[in-house]
């Protein structure tokens, strides 16, 4: 039986993004704050709560939240639940152009997931190629096209140079999304191997991390699908090791999940979209009152949903003020 885990960057488009509008919904039980108090710095994130084992999707208001930014209390100033009818997604299918040509055997499964997604969700095609996310297919609402685009890997081993940099590029070439109005997410196909930092897991390698500050200051949820490179490397456990670690530590920082059966390949990607599309169809923009006295800038954040038979995932950290400038 497949024993499967979740647990847990020149990007270039060719045409405009499209963007679905967003209408504000205040949410039941949101908190507000409290009258005669000082001016509050406003933070918004998206998190997402998953029932436990076959339950049906919790009904979450502001009053199950609690959070804290920078280990202080944060009320809840606002609540929204995506729905279908209101799903303001953009979702980047980001695949290393240098993995395995057996993962042309998987091309099925991604066309299906990508024409499975609600109509108003728009989403692109990349290929991570010498450092870069080169879409082949920009942002639209025409699944069906943006399936067609899809293609077996033609890089040679090592070609992508460094998923990190494609997916920190990527996430620079997005508007940014810290203040809300859309989501920006990412489903990464990647041996997650970064050469750059060395071959062994490094919790602190700069390349990773800096990726992982990009994509939290943007507010860009990521998740990741391990699948090997092509190089002779990625027979040996600790590279494969090294490359999971990496992926788990960029995905949970972002509030999204790795996808993974062991050390090898996955028979099949179809449990790994299925609980991708459970994900976000069960999310909500939380926007949060931070205490006056914060810095802005990105802070830690734990995020608590006090509903049972749940979980929930969150970014661990949320940009504070105003949201960064572009480079």
């Amino acid at each position: 039986m497949m024993n499967f885990r979740s647990s847990l960057r020149m990007a270039t488009f060719a045409a405009p993004l499209m963007i679905c509008a967003l209408v504000p919904v205040a949410a039941a039980g949101a908190q507000e704050p409290a009258s005669g108090t000082a001016p509050v710095i406003d933070a918004h994130t998206i998190i997402t709560v998953l029932p436990k084992g076959k339950e049906t999707a919790p009904t979450v208001t502001g009053a199950n939240v609690a959070a804290k930014v920078d280990g202080k209390p944060a009320p809840v100033a606002s609540l929204m639940h995506y729905d279908n009818a209101q799903v303001n997604l953009e979702l980047a299918i980001l695949i290393d152009d240098s993995a395995r040509s057996s993962l042309g055997l998987y091309l099925k499964e991604i066309a299906g997931f990508i024409t499975s997604l609600p109509p108003n969700v728009a989403v692109g095609v990349a290929y991570i190629q010498n450092g870069g996310a080169h879409f082949v297919q920009p942002f639209t609402m025409n699944h069906a096209a943006a399936a067609n685009t899809l293609h077996l890997p033609a890089s040679p081993s090592g070609a992508n140079a460094d998923p990190y940099f494609a997916l920190t590029a990527l996430v620079k070439a997005w508007p940014n999304t810290s203040a809300g109005k859309i989501r920006h997410e990412v489903v990464m196909i990647s041996n997650g191997v970064n050469a750059y930092g060395g071959l062994r897991y490094d919790p602190d390698n700069p390349y990773v991390n800096q990726t992982i500050t990009e994509a939290q200051k943007a507010g860009v949820i990521v998740y990741s699908i391990y699948y090997k490179d092509r190089g002779f490397a990625q027979r040996l456990g600790p590279v494969v090791n090294s490359g999971q670690n990496y992926l788990i530590q960029m995905s949970e920082a972002t509030g999204g999940e790795l996808y993974y059966t062991g050390l090898e390949n996955p028979v099949s990607f179809a449990p790994f979209f299925s609980e991708i599309s459970t994900n976000l169809q069960n999310q909500y923009e939380l926007g949060l009152a931070v205490p006056p006295k914060l810095k802005d800038g990105l802070q830690s954040l734990k995020v608590k949903v006090n509903v049972p038979n749940t979980k929930t995932n969150s970014p661990a950290s949320v940009m504070v003020g105003a949201p960064p400038e572009k480079q």
